[in-house]
């Protein structure tokens, strides 16, 4: 997806502070996906919100949670059940994972852009959380590229990252099935110089509860200890 986040990483901004991003970015146009046949939610909307909280200086993780949420349409049916293999080969359903919250991110191993901003925040959150709170998330990515994040090949690259980091795989229908239920849509835009082709996705990360239910969405531009402030709020059960 050629989200307003993708636009910044391009150009290294990423990482930069909430101010320094709000005075640089833009409306860089709606990335828009399905939710029925009747509805449809602008994405860009959950980032323009975040922005704006930003640029009032409400960069504290209430603040940035209450942008998140409070722009997100209400009875928005996200998520849902899925039937997919682990890095280490094994079937996997999300109900596997209950009890523990699920911090969750649609991506492949070899991108370059939102990815390798992405993937290590994730990592880099559970690290903030600590031991006794980050035993209670499990981070999974949940590949766009099947054909070339093979399990061993995740389990590696994914590793890089964080040990407890986990990539998903699974047939074409599965994997279209758990991207419908999360309001993802994909586009292959080309290859790069080693011919890996290049995609459009989400940005978002979420943020599942023991129960399996969506609770928030994530993006990849907070601090990993403003995401881990979040996180840790929903698992202690202090979140708004």
């Amino acid at each position: 997806m050629k989200s307003l986040f993708m636009g910044l990483l391009m150009v290294g901004l990423a990482a930069a502070s909430f101010g320094g991003v709000v005075a640089l970015s833009g409306n860089q146009g709606a990335s828009i996906v399905e939710v029925t046949d009747s509805q449809t939610v602008a994405v860009a909307d959950v980032e323009d919100a975040v922005f704006e909280a930003a640029s009032n200086g409400d960069t504290d993780k209430q603040k940035i949670e209450e942008a998140i949420n409070n722009a997100l349409p209400f009875g928005l049916n996200i998520g849902g059940d899925f039937d997919l293999i682990d890095h280490f080969g094994q079937p996997k359903r999300l109900a596997d994972y209950a009890g523990s919250h699920v911090l969750l991110f649609f991506g492949y191993a070899n991108c370059e852009a939102i990815c390798s901003q992405a993937l290590p925040l994730m990592a880099d959150a559970i690290t903030n959380l600590g031991d006794d709170a980050g035993k209670k998330v499990v981070p999974l990515m949940i590949t766009v590229d099947p054909e070339n994040d093979t399990p061993d090949f995740m389990k590696k690259r994914l590793g890089e990252y964080h040990p407890a980091l986990i990539g998903m795989t699974g047939s074409d229908g599965a994997l279209a099935d758990v991207r419908q239920k999360f309001r993802i849509k994909i586009e292959n835009v080309g290859h790069d110089i080693n011919g890996n082709p290049i995609y459009n996705h989400g940005s978002f990360i979420y943020l599942l509860g023991p129960d399996g239910k969506f609770q928030t969405l994530l993006p990849p531009i907070l601090e990993a200890k403003q995401m881990a402030e979040i996180i840790k709020s929903y698992v202690d059960g202090t979140a708004s």
